[in-house]
């Protein structure tokens, strides 16, 4: 599949889809088993790099952020620490643990290396109550009916593929000609989402609810550091991903022409930058 937005946009990587099926495909790259602690980050950045699909199912998952990161459900009131050790890790960890004794015992059964992570908490919120808050109140939880969630090659996509969403991997430039296009076709403000989650959720869990609206936003991601310190360079540190709902994509298609896209000031900056 060929796609306008990509063709105008001259990214170093070409766009990656997002598909909820029960058929697993071939050939594609995944977790064996949930033993260990691996993040799924680590093959969906293949599938940007390499244009290798990845596969996922929950029950080969071992994390329980990814569980709900990739619409499996509320994976972090499955795990045996449930909810509240989870928003002791996400904000602050130890330090302010509603249960310090059962908070420690989960930094324990994780591999030595990455243990003051959990000590000190990852920060994705600024405050234990904040995260638990946004945790019990505000995400929202994806129930997937499917088996598996597959990420692959936009090119490989053919007919039968239901694709609930285009993920574009792109750099700052990159990104904000995306924003200033999404903008244009836009009559509000505010229509880009930066949810405060993981990088996966950022391209999975979110992104299931805003394909099923009328009007959805794309939504911004690998804003998660340690997301992005599970891939290897470049991607670690020079780009961002920014998923697009299948009907907006297909909003993107419709008005690649004429667009913020395909003007003269997007077109000298690209000739500029090869020239140098």
């Amino acid at each position: 599949m060929d796609s306008k937005v990509d063709d105008l946009l001259e990214s170093d990587f070409k766009p990656i889809v997002l598909i909820k099926t029960d058929e697993k495909p071939e050939n594609a790259i995944g977790p064996k088993s949930n033993r260990g602690h691996g993040c799924v980050m680590t093959f969906i950045g293949r599938t940007i790099k390499d244009r290798i699909p990845s596969v996922f199912e929950k029950d080969t998952i071992s994390c329980f952020g990814a569980i709900v990161g990739l619409g499996f459900g509320n994976g972090y009131k499955e795990s045996d620490m449930g909810l509240e050790c989870f928003a002791s890790f996400l904000s602050t960890g130890l330090k302010d643990a509603e249960d310090k004794e059962k908070y420690e015992k989960f930094i324990n059964i994780r591999p030595p290396q990455g243990r003051r992570m959990f000590e000190e908490g990852e920060r994705i919120y600024s405050s234990y109550e904040r995260a638990k808050n946004f945790m019990q109140n505000k995400v929202p939880y994806y129930e997937n009916s499917e088996k598996y969630v597959v990420f692959k090659p936009l090119e490989d996509v053919d007919e039968n593929d239901d694709v609930e969403a285009v993920i574009f991997t792109v750099n700052a430039l990159e990104l904000s000609v995306l924003i200033s296009f999404d903008t244009s076709l836009r009559d509000e403000f505010g229509y880009v989402m930066t949810p405060p989650s993981a990088a996966c959720q950022a391209i999975g869990n979110y992104v299931f609810f805003e394909a099923e609206k009328e009007n959805p936003h794309a939504i911004l991601g690998l804003n998660d550091l340690a997301g992005r310190n599970a891939m290897r360079p470049p991607l670690k540190t020079d780009y961002f991903t920014f998923a697009v709902p299948w009907k907006l994509f297909k909003k993107y298609e419709e008005n690649a022409k004429y667009s913020y896209l395909d003007g003269a000031v997007w077109e000298n900056m690209k000739n500029n930058l090869k020239e140098n």
